[in-house]
């Protein structure tokens, strides 16, 4: 058995006191970025999490034996679900977003047939085209 990550068992308390990250923040004196940080920890030292324990209004052993209690599986599971359930999402939404290049793959298709129908697509520039490169130098390359 494994034990869930302390940083993963801090995340579901905090949702469960509906407690935002800025609020995390503002508890601990922590920046942010810090929080989301350690959201993602798999260890932590006491000091930590008596620091943790008190912005959560838990006691530090509450904190600990809820991060080495093997009851801690079901939030394994419970975050294997969300994983699920985010990639079955992600699938979706890129569905949804090959639909739509196919669309524009048919758009782009028909404009440009309708430029290859014209006559003489040269007599519509308005700039001369300049190469970049001389044909020298690409017979060269």
């Amino acid at each position: 058995m494994t034990n869930t990550p302390i940083g993963l068992i801090i995340k579901q308390l905090a949702g469960e006191k509906n407690l935002k990250v800025s609020a995390l923040a503002t508890l601990t004196g922590k920046a942010r970025p810090t929080i989301y940080q350690t959201f993602g920890r798999s260890e932590m030292s006491d000091s930590e999490i008596e620091e943790w324990a008190k912005a959560l209004g838990v006691s530090k052993e509450y904190l600990f034996n809820r991060w080495k209690s093997p009851e801690t599986d079901s939030v394994n599971t419970s975050s294997t679900d969300y994983l699920l359930e985010h990639l079955t999402s992600l699938e979706e939404q890129f569905k949804r977003l090959l639909n739509q290049l196919d669309v524009k793959d048919r758009q782009i298709e028909k404009l440009m047939d309708l430029l290859g129908k014209l006559e003489d697509v040269s007599s519509y520039m308005t700039a001369r085209v300049i190469p970049l490169q001389s044909e020298k130098a690409a017979r060269r390359a």
